[in-house]
């Protein structure tokens, strides 16, 4: 997902249940994720990284986000189509709408309290950039197919047909983690809604998830209050690599270099936790910002989380590097 954001979040959702995991010992160690992504022509890096570090990768899941749902999904099974990884990663298509907002409702907050930055599949439709290859925003009909942005090559017709068969991402994500109770890593670098819908469509889908790693999300300036950091600052970096930052992060914590905390004594701790919520208030200015929160000021009912400040980018770039020059295949996913 394209944006200003500023970096990863790792958010362990509950504690893992002891004693109800009764795999194989020769699958003790397997890695399970389920990655959540807006996919793109050049979105393939981060899966490939999950293959490199040996985890087994139980499907890509699409959702809205740079583009429309459908468009995403297409894309994941092009790049995966390319990489011969087709037949062992499935593609689960996501929710197309999100469950607060609209193109019309975004461009009309827009008009009140200004143009965003990013605005992804609620950018105002564009024929003539469409026309060029781009991949396709707001407009009647989010179900439309952009074939001429598709740079990596169009997915086969038996692989669509597929993907219309298949069970809604949420409902996936759900039966997963009951699958491999603790065992499943969920990979969100794009929109939150298939995963607000697993959460809200089963009770226990939080508690049997072994962890949610997000990448990134406006957040607001009042992190300065929590940290004393001025963060914000980096809002205009260039840098292309936020969702493989993410899958750096989720496969290879030892890259993570500092972290925002709030602690007393949080000088003598490497990964201690924030409180954070996210602004869905449409009349505020800040709406979509995440907001970061001292334990002493937080509302009531928030989730703790690490938010990484800095990571070691040689190597990020080493992990890039080698996950591209020599990309795994199905018959050695998950060693």
């Amino acid at each position: 997902m394209k944006s200003s954001r500023v970096a990863a979040w790792l958010l362990g959702l509950l504690a893992i249940p002891t004693g109800t995991y009764a795999a194989n010992k020769s699958h003790e160690d397997v890695k399970y994720v389920i990655m959540d992504n807006d996919w793109s022509s050049t979105g393939f890096i981060p899966f490939l990284m999950a293959l490199d570090a040996g985890w087994e990768i139980l499907g890509l899941t699409s959702c809205t986000a740079d583009t429309w749902q459908h468009q995403v999904a297409l894309h994941a099974l092009a790049t995966l189509s390319l990489g011969n990884l087709t037949s062992c990663i499935p593609v689960v298509p996501g929710s197309t709408f999100p469950l607060i907002n609209t193109p019309n409702r975004f461009q009309a907050w827009e008009s009140v309290h200004g143009v965003l930055p990013w605005q992804g599949a609620f950018a105002p439709y564009n024929a003539t950039a469409e026309a060029e290859g781009s991949d396709p925003t707001s407009g009647d009909n989010p179900f439309r197919v952009v074939e001429s942005a598709f740079l990596e090559g169009f997915p086969s017709n038996a692989s669509i047909q597929g993907l219309k068969k298949s069970q809604s991402a949420s409902a996936f994500m759900i039966e997963m983690v009951h699958r491999y109770p603790g065992k499943v890593s969920i990979y969100a670098g794009g929109s939150m809604t298939n995963i607000a819908l697993a959460v809200r469509s089963d009770d226990q889908f939080a508690s049997l998830a072994k962890e949610l790693v997000i990448m990134g999300g406006y957040i607001d300036v009042n992190l300065l209050e929590v940290t004393g950091t001025m963060v914000h600052d980096h809002y205009g970096t260039i840098f292309p690599f936020w969702d493989e930052t993410a899958a750096a992060i989720m496969v290879d914590s030892s890259i993570i270099k500092n972290t925002t905390t709030w602690n007393k004594h949080a000088a003598l701790l490497t990964l201690v936790l924030v409180y954070v919520d996210v602004d869905i208030s449409y009349g505020s200015p800040s709406y979509g910002n995440i907001h970061a929160y001292q334990s002493a000021l937080m509302p009531p009912g928030l989730r703790n989380v690490t938010y990484v400040n800095k990571i070691d980018g040689d190597k990020l770039k080493t992990m890039i590097k080698r996950a591209v020059q020599h990309p795994r295949t199905c018959s050695t996913m998950g060693r």
